[in-house]
């Protein structure tokens, strides 16, 4: 099972993926592939925000995943107080900035593609 955190990373990318394999001439759908992918990531950035608990020390909404084990390599995620604001802030602000570029009109779909 997968935490907050994770989905928070995980929507971006994957519209940047999407946007890949879309057409360049479908301008509105890149733009609203976007815009959704920002808007689940900001959805989830402050249902973290308000579910996070500054009465308990330490990291929360932890995930790990074993990658490889020979190595120790692993995925691993989690926020404490401070970092939990500031996941939200760039949120919001990638939200923001998916709202306010509606005057790029060249290359939109690498425009968004590297904004994700």
């Amino acid at each position: 099972m997968s935490s907050l955190l994770t989905h928070i990373f995980a929507w971006p990318l994957a519209g940047a993926i999407v946007l890949l394999f879309l057409s360049k001439e479908r301008k509105d759908l890149i733009r609203m592939v976007a815009l959704a992918t920002t808007a689940a990531s900001l959805l989830f950035s402050v249902a973290m925000f308000f579910g996070f608990d500054p009465e308990i020390s330490g990291y929360q909404y932890e995930h790990e995943v074993l990658w490889v084990e020979s190595l120790g390599i692993s995925y691993y995620v989690g926020v404490d107080g401070i970092n939990v604001g500031l996941v939200l802030m760039g949120a919001i602000v990638g939200f923001a900035a998916v709202c306010v570029s509606c005057e790029i009109q060249t290359r939109l779909r690498e425009y968004y593609f590297l904004l994700l």
